[in-house]
């Protein structure tokens, strides 16, 4: 398994793996014409894990002053439980530690109980739930009214940054300076 920073021709395959198992179910908001700008945008980091030529994985997380958001992390369920997301997400933990993070926040369908134990056991502690934040692609009931999936809100909280949540929990890094390659 290898981890690169994705380009731009990775955004369709990206955006197709996002529909089919992040977004099943909800409206597709994650267009390859998305994920471009993401890949794009500085404030962001978007992570691919290859088997061979094959795209076994992704995620991207999106970097702001002293908080990041995992927006995306999606693995293929023929590689789950390999310790493939893990790998992803410690890469990204430990960049947004060299860049100054302090805390990392993320939003998992309430439906999901797979990857509520895997943040769980990334040292994620549940925060909140909001309802409403997930449109269903069908925009709900009769009378148009549009339903929602409830989301559970993660955060790590105020030890990211000294290592004490999340993987690498002992690595410490006190520089402000953001990271382009590998950590």
């Amino acid at each position: 398994m290898r981890l690169r920073l994705a380009d731009l021709q990775d955004a369709p395959v990206l955006a197709e793996l996002s529909r089919q198992l992040i977004e099943n179910g909800l409206v597709w908001r994650y267009t390859p014409a998305r994920i471009s700008a993401l890949i794009r945008d500085p404030d962001s980091l978007t992570l691919v894990a290859c088997a061979g030529p094959q795209i076994a994985g992704f995620a991207v997380l999106r970097f702001a002053d002293v908080q990041a958001h995992l927006v995306l992390l999606c693995v293929l369920p023929a590689q789950q439980r390999q310790g493939l997301g893990r790998a992803l997400c410690d890469w990204l933990w430990a960049s947004a530690r060299v860049a100054g993070i302090e805390s990392v926040q993320l939003e998992l369908r309430a439906d999901n109980p797979g990857a509520w134990l895997f943040y769980r056991r990334l040292g994620f502690p549940r925060s909140a739930h909001r309802a409403g934040v997930l449109r269903r692609a069908d925009h709900g009931p009769a009378h148009g009214v549009a339903a929602a999936r409830r989301a559970i809100v993660l955060s790590t909280g105020p030890g990211f940054a000294a290592g004490r949540c999340g993987p690498h929990r002992a690595f410490s890094v006190s520089t402000k300076h953001r990271v382009s390659g590998s950590p």
